[in-house]
């Protein structure tokens, strides 16, 4: 079913309200979550894949933040 992503995620421009698909399965496994794809970076890393070198920039940021 269409939904909105409802958080802003750290290390983006704005993701909230991103147009998305939630997927229910059968009782007992988890929903998914798809982005629309559209040519935000969120959406572009996850249609696309992300590199090495942008898991790196995202940890780095994250490390620093819990120090």
């Amino acid at each position: 079913m269409f939904s909105w992503l409802s958080t802003q995620i750290s290390g983006y421009p704005e993701t909230l309200n991103l147009k998305m698909y939630a997927h229910v399965q059968e009782l007992g496994l988890r929903p998914y979550f798809r982005l629309e794809k559209t040519d935000h970076p969120l959406s572009r890393e996850y249609h696309e894949g992300i590199s090495a070198e942008r898991v790196k920039e995202i940890m780095t940021e994250r490390l620093r933040d819990n120090e």
